[in-house]
């Protein structure tokens, strides 16, 4: 009895320890199959080699690189399935050297596994070598021209690139940009610019582009991007003009108009049918409109009587003219629209266009047949409203709602009406918006966005839509003209060569297609005069005149080919050091 009671408990004994070797060899890690098919890009993406192979349950893997000087390095772990992306960990700069030829191996690795063997070594990889960009270079008429062929641009993993027309000429040591594009998706063919020639006579400049490309790697688990940058071989080429030629024109004095003791801050030149109209406030900081006609030989007063709402206190106005009747709109103590064609309407604006509070700016225009008004509301919304010629302002559209919005202008050219704004992005960077109305719906011409615009002014003809802006930098930035290009590209007109044109706050374009812009010469702390500059044939000259006798504020304005001068007298300044009175002169091309 009691050795069964022995040989049970041996039993027992060895029993457990049998289980506990087989729960032990149970639990022990089985070894992991190595990856297979393994590949590796071979020139076909940007920035790294693209490594695939064929996934392994359970596995997380180790990638090794060899380079030409025949060492395996770690380049890489992922614990996410494949593929892998070796933009060149543990070389040089953490980079790829593209075009070096690299092999790879691979292992299985896991927690709960052994780590399988190493793959057989892959097949050759290596990153997308940049060819080169080739530009062409022309000056035709005054226009130059680049265009370049870049087959990086259809690579396989780039995101979107850009490029920078370069400048620099035989007496600099580095190359500025002059002109960048837009973020373009890949394969795009846009590459071609255009720009006036404007510098010394028989000055030669050197010219390149350079491209940035955005492209979309897998870094160890991670999505992320990574930059490219090439530069284009150079041309150089010799322009012609610069601001030390001249345009003559044949200067006609039609007197001076508007005398305010206070001095004048502010005035605003529209064209309708050919007559020029000018709105001033006969004080600095805010006053009353007063609305000027000419007859061609001199500006007249046409504001006589006015109603007492229009003697307040403005800080801005706006005004148009359809069929001899004037449209004056303001803000003040509440919205202001008043009807001129021989007395004064009431206010047709009543109840500040139905909203609880006053607009924060209300701009007014016509297109020949309506009356418009642009309206930014105390809600921050920016709405345009129709004129029914009866009692009410139907809704025309909601633009947007923002409290960002400045710089809010309508004009009309060529018979139809535009609308232009600004939008805050940042500090000093803004969205230009630039739509017309055709008659239906706005359409838009322009978005477009830039640092440092400021006081946007457009103007154009049948063929081209130009504007101006002056800086919210002047230390890093002196504004610039511009054509419009496309909807969302824009050709900046003025390079280094002009670099005498600066800060321009007016513009116009006449019947032959010359464009006239006011700059400002900053002769000394106490001599800022506006002068002009024109654009005739892709070439921009001073106009020659004497500019000292005059001040801010300016306009320029055009009727026909003639073009007219408005700008403050200098010789009759306030104590708040404003002109008394503008000054106009017409200009007629010799």
């Amino acid at each position: 009895m009691y050795l069964d009671k022995f040989n049970y408990r041996f039993v027992l004994i060895v029993s457990v320890a049998a289980l506990v070797f087989v729960l032990f060899a149970c639990d022990k890690e089985e070894t992991l199959d190595a990856p297979s098919n393994i590949t590796a890009s071979q020139g076909t993406y940007m920035g790294v080699v693209h490594l695939n192979w064929a996934a392994v349950p359970n596995a997380h893997y180790n990638i090794e690189r060899k380079g030409t000087d025949g060492n395996w390095l770690d380049a890489g772990y992922i614990s996410t399935p494949p593929p892998f992306d070796d933009y060149g960990f543990n070389l040089s700069d953490n980079k790829i050297d593209f075009g070096t030829h690299y092999s790879y191996r691979i292992k299985s690795v896991s927690s709960d596994y052994d780590d399988s063997q190493f793959t057989n070594v892959s097949n050759e990889g290596w990153a997308y070598v940049l060819q080169p960009i080739n530009i062409n270079i022309t000056n035709e008429n005054g226009e130059i021209k680049l265009s370049w062929s870049d087959t990086n641009a259809f690579v396989q993993n780039i995101q979107y690139l850009w490029y920078e027309i370069q400048e620099k000429y035989l007496d600099s040591d580095s190359y500025h940009t002059i002109h960048s594009t837009d973020h373009l998706n890949k394969g795009n063919r846009s590459q071609t610019y255009s720009f006036a020639s404007n510098s010394e006579s028989d000055l030669t400049a050197w010219y390149r582009v350079k491209a940035s490309y955005s492209y979309k790697y897998k870094n160890m688990d991670t999505e992320t991007n990574g930059l490219c940058e090439l530069e284009s071989n150079e041309q150089t080429i010799s322009e012609g003009g610069n601001g030390n030629e001249t345009s003559s024109y044949q200067w006609n004095s039609l007197g001076s108009f508007g005398s305010c003791n206070n001095g004048i801050s502010f005035a605003k030149t529209k064209n309708y049918n050919n007559v020029l109209y000018t709105v001033i406030l006969d004080n600095p900081s805010s006053g009353n409109p007063i609305l000027y006609q000419s007859d061609g030989s001199s500006f007249n007063n046409i504001s006589a009587s006015y109603p007492v709402a229009l003697q307040n206190s403005f800080s801005d106005v706006d005004f148009t003219v359809m069929s001899d009747t004037k449209y004056m709109a303001g803000v003040s103590d509440s919205a202001y629209v008043y009807s001129y064609n021989g007395t004064w309407s009431s206010n047709l604006a009543s109840n500040n266009f139905g909203y609880n509070n006053k607009p924060q700016s209300i701009s007014i225009e016509s297109n020949g047949q309506d009356i418009f008004t642009t309206i930014y509301t105390y809600n921050n919304e920016l709405v345009v409203k129709k004129w029914n010629h009866d009692t009410v302002w139907d809704d025309n559209i909601n633009i947007i709602n923002s409290n960002s919005i400045s710089n809010i202008e309508m004009i009309q050219l060529n018979g139809q009406i535009y609308l232009y704004y600004l939008i805050s992005n940042s500090s000093y960077n803004s969205t230009l918006y630039i739509k017309h109305y055709d008659g239906n719906s706005w359409v838009s011409d322009l978005e477009w966005t830039r640092d440092n615009l400021m006081e946007v002014k457009i103007s154009g003809d049948a063929n081209n839509l130009y504007f101006i802006s002056n800086s919210q930098q002047p230390d890093n930035w002196a504004g610039s003209a511009f054509k419009v290009s496309s909807s969302s590209t824009v050709v900046d007109l003025l390079t280094s060569s002009e670099e005498w044109i600066v800060f321009p706050s007016s513009l116009t374009v006449n019947t032959n297609g010359d464009l006239m812009l006011i700059y400002t010469h900053i002769v000394s702390a106490s001599q800022v005069n506006p002068e002009l500059a024109v654009l005739k044939n892709n070439l921009w000259s001073k106009v020659s005149g004497d500019y000292t006798n005059g001040v801010f504020p300016a306009n320029i304005n055009s009727t026909n080919q003639d073009f007219f001068f408005i700008y403050g007298d200098a010789q009759n300044i306030s104590a708040s050091y404003y002109p008394i009175n503008l000054k106009v002169s017409s200009l007629s091309e010799n």
